[in-house]
């Protein structure tokens, strides 16, 4: 028992590290780390999401993403839109940032990732990854809004 215990502590203290280091870079950006994960992920799903599938991918309340995309919208990051096909829909869209935001993100996750990954073989770095996924997965297990 005592061994998962201290995984569990390890995991948090990584997570937090990884969370101060982002919020550092993202505060010179005007974003939070939260808003950060909204904005690449409507960038990967092409610029545009509705409000539900964003409190689905976040895992949290309506009115928590109503809070994160009013501040987002303030910025000018994202604009809302109304679906054409139902008017109740809001359309969470990304205005036409420039680039170089996007990439600047990417190249610090991806710093972040050799930062914390270096002194790891690349098989260990596969092997971490696998069992990473097995251990949300199994902390998934019965939930639905994963």
């Amino acid at each position: 028992m005592m061994d998962v215990q201290y995984s569990c502590v390890y995991i948090k203290l990584i997570h937090d590290k990884l969370e101060r280091d982002a919020n550092q870079l993202l505060k010179s950006m005007d974003v939070t780390f939260v808003q950060s994960r909204v904005l690449a992920w409507l960038w990967h799903k092409g610029g545009r999401a509705t409000q539900p599938e964003i409190e689905e991918y976040l895992g949290v309340s309506h009115p928590t993403v109503v809070g994160i995309l009013k501040r987002l919208g303030a910025k000018g990051f994202i604009e809302f839109q109304t679906d054409l096909q139902n008017r109740r829909i809001k359309v969470v869209c990304l205005r036409k940032k420039e680039a170089s935001f996007f990439r600047k993100m990417l190249s610090h996750q991806q710093d972040t990732e050799e930062r914390a990954l270096h002194a790891l073989s690349p098989e260990e770095r596969e092997t971490l990854r696998h069992l990473l996924k097995r251990v949300y997965a199994s902390l998934s297990e019965g939930e639905t809004n994963v």
